[in-house]
């Protein structure tokens, strides 16, 4: 691990966060289908905690990368990332969505 560490892998965080992002996820309750959305929302939160300013490295990363869009349709707005590709739902509610619906499915069984 120490060497995943050093390659830049993995980002080592202050022992400030530890704390609060244990307390936060010691609210988790074993899963179920009526709590899945409050556990994912949990760990959520308890991730952004981590990352210490809310936003996390990935997302900050995906932001600044500069390409070149031309020609990808009229919808499509270079200046706003946060949108899927013709469509007015936001990236962060795609990825969320799928993310509850991958556990739902294969760690509780129920699409």
């Amino acid at each position: 691990l120490a060497g995943e560490i050093q390659r830049g892998e993995f980002e080592v965080v202050g022992t400030e966060f530890i704390r609060p992002t244990v307390q936060l996820l010691l609210q988790q309750e074993l899963l179920t289908v009526t709590n899945v959305y409050k556990n994912l929302e949990l760990a959520k939160q308890a991730w952004e905690i981590m990352d210490g300013d809310g936003d996390s490295e990935e997302t900050s990363a995906a932001q600044d990368v500069n390409v070149s869009m031309e020609g990808l349709g009229e919808r499509y707005d270079e200046e706003d990332e946060s949108l899927v590709y013709k469509s007015d739902v936001k990236v962060a509610d795609l990825t969320d969505d799928a993310l509850r619906k991958w556990v739902s499915t294969f760690l509780l069984g129920s699409p």
